[in-house]
């Protein structure tokens, strides 16, 4: 990796861990299941300010969803948020879960965050993937 993307990636890594641990969306994730972030954050390897983030819960419904995207809009104070009902959808390329896209001005950056809530096997496959592409 070159020194400028080493750099940048740094940047974006601090910029999360401030999103996620100093202005507390771990935490509020952690109210509505088991929050793995995955990704370019979990590879080490942010060149854009995308964050991923899988919330593990075999329980989650559309209501506590919307719980949850309000108690992240009054937290993060988002520009937009979008919804994906993928339960019913079924996207062959997409998760079978719920989904927020959050999109955020944070350090004088856009960012946009991607929470999907999915069932436990989902995540450990996913994760696995990353464990794969980690590995090599």
């Amino acid at each position: 990796m070159s020194l400028e993307l080493e750099k940048l990636n740094k940047e974006i890594m601090r910029e999360s861990d401030e999103i996620l641990y100093t202005m507390g969306l771990y935490d509020l994730l952690k109210k509505f299941g088991n929050p793995q972030v995955s990704g370019s954050y979990s590879l080490k390897i942010m060149t854009w300010r995308d964050l991923d983030i899988y919330l593990e819960s075999d329980t989650i419904n559309v209501d506590m969803f919307f719980e949850l995207g309000k108690e992240i809009t009054l937290k993060l104070e988002p520009s937009k948020m979008s919804f994906r009902n993928e339960l019913i959808g079924q996207t062959p390329h997409l998760p079978s879960g719920l989904y927020w896209a959050v999109h955020i001005n944070l350090f004088g950056q856009q960012w946009k965050i991607d929470i999907w809530t999915i069932y436990s096997e989902e995540v450990k496959e996913k994760q696995n993937v990353v464990k794969e592409i980690n590995s090599t």
